[in-house]
């Protein structure tokens, strides 16, 4: 991938900052496989670089640290290509200067930039950009992947047994889908990839990279230009090829697979990151504790008991919206849970009337985010569950249809069963469309939300609304199809 060649005097001068020492940082886990763990990252002196181009088949990675043990100083580099542990050199022992000295170098020559300027840190062609993951962990360097075996926690839970399956269920397939997509292991410092552990201001330098991708392939922008930003996405982004090329961004399958990557990328690091700082231990992903997984959805979710008048009450909602659309019954209901976000209920519009449950069906493994952050107005379209890149059929909005149609998309878990929401539309005063209408962001003057009607272009009725406050989620239904046909 790359030799480790001789190195140069630098007289570059990186002036006498000082910066506060931050404890913890993990030290590579390939260093400590090898020599142990007696060593620590001493203060920040910690990078993790990384460069995808695609013309020339490049994917990889350049790790360096200072580490400390006792009086000694050592620089730690590791290289390779993503996803492979790769070639490595340890320099020293040194004393801190000259440690110093040879990490600032070594910075400088693989990205063009001083370390003392890193803040304002500037990519440049054919070298190394960094890569912000969390540098700050509040455990011992020594992570252990999260046990596949169910945790004794699940008995002394006072949770409804069947809420307890539900948190489990929606974690498994969660974390599961991203170890699958991104080559990462779930650990208590959260979401660990080859190149470290995963932060939210990476995962939006991804995402303003990929939209600006995805407006410049919508222009009609040239092969090599795409390349130039494919490059600069998977640099952003680290994923696992192996040893093929890296796929240039050039179709709407392709961006619209990054983008469900990143929202859950997203979704999964605040939960995370939030489970971390409100408990003072390890991530939540990493634990199956459910409890601790309920609370970090921040949302009230109760089982509705099958014998109950408010399932049975569901369970005809369910029903009529089934006889309203195709007239056939293909939803079959396995369970109920009332679900309440205070925060929608606060802000749900008392202005604007005409009410009704409709449905939202998505993949199984957004169900963790949409239930700690409910339904968003998304930066690419979701109608139905699905992520449209071209803007949506009725705009840019909130999309909701009848529960035949949004159990289609609501993607099939390891049980067998899916989900879908329930919930409460305020649509006033709909615009009756019959016409795929792309680019609305919001409905027509005198209009609420827009309908496209069934039978025209649009094969299935859908209901889009502008704004957040026009709708809450009411029920999380676990369901299986009648005959399958799941679109995912």
């Amino acid at each position: 991938e790359e030799m480790e060649e001789e190195e140069e005097e630098d007289d570059d001068d990186n002036g006498d900052a000082e910066e506060e020492k931050i404890e913890g940082r993990p030290i590579d886990r390939v260093y400590a496989s090898r020599f142990g763990t007696s060593c620590i990252v001493f203060k920040d002196w910690d990078c993790t670089l990384n460069q995808t181009n695609i013309e020339g088949n490049n994917n990889k990675y350049y790790i360096i640290q200072i580490l400390k043990d006792g009086s000694q100083y050592y620089v730690w580099n590791r290289w390779g290509r993503v996803g492979e542990d790769g070639q490595t050199k340890r320099h020293g022992p040194f004393d801190f200067e000259a440690a110093k000295k040879n990490f600032e170098k070594k910075f400088n020559d693989k990205t063009k930039n001083k370390w003392a300027n890193r803040k304002n840190f500037v990519t440049h062609t054919k070298k190394y950009t960094l890569i912000k993951m969390q540098a700050q962990v509040k455990k011992s360097p020594k992570k252990k992947p999260a046990p596949k075996k169910k945790s004794s926690s699940k008995a002394k839970s006072e949770l409804h047994p069947k809420l307890q399956d539900l948190m489990e269920y929606i974690y498994f397939e969660a974390t599961g889908q991203l170890q699958k997509s991104l080559n990462c292991s779930i650990t208590e410092d959260g979401i660990e990839t080859p190149l470290g552990v995963l932060s939210a201001e990476q995962v939006s330098i991804g995402s303003n990279v990929l939209e600006n991708a995805l407006n410049k392939f919508k222009a009609g922008a040239s092969n090599s230009t795409l390349k130039e930003l494919s490059n600069e996405y998977y640099t952003a982004v680290p994923h696992k090829f192996g040893r093929v090329r890296p796929p240039v961004l050039n179709d709407l399958t392709l961006f619209t697979k990054e983008f469900e990557l990143l929202e859950l990328m997203k979704d999964m690091v605040e939960v995370s990151d939030k489970s971390k700082e409100e408990s003072g231990g390890g991530s939540v992903l990493a634990s199956h504790d459910v409890d601790k997984q309920y609370e970090s959805l921040s949302n009230k979710i109760e089982y509705v008991e099958p014998d109950s008048e408010e399932f049975e009450k569901v369970k005809d909602e369910i029903y009529q919206s089934q006889e309203r659309s195709h007239g056939k019954q293909v939803v079959e209901v396995v369970n109920v849970y009332s679900v309440c976000r205070a925060e929608e209920r606060k802000r749900f519009t008392k202005r604007v009337k005409n009410h009704r449950m409709l449905y939202h069906g998505s993949r199984i493994a957004n169900w963790v985010g949409l239930l700690s952050r409910g339904i968003l107005l998304p930066k690419v379209v979701v109608s139905l569950g699905v992520h449209r890149t071209d803007g949506g059929w009725l705009g840019s909005g909130i999309y909701f249809g009848e529960a035949d149609t949004a159990s289609y998309y609501a993607g099939k878990g390891h049980k067998g069963t899916s989900f879908m929401l329930m919930a409460n539309v305020a649509l006033g005063k709909m615009k009756d469309m019959k016409k795929i209408t792309y680019g609305l962001k919001e409905p027509p003057k005198g209009f609420d939300s827009c309908h496209g009607v069934k039978g025209s272009e649009f094969a299935d009725d859908e209901y889009c609304v502008y704004k957040d406050d026009r709708q809450y989620m009411a029920y999380l239904v676990e369901l299986k199809r009648k005959g399958g046909g799941y679109v995912s």
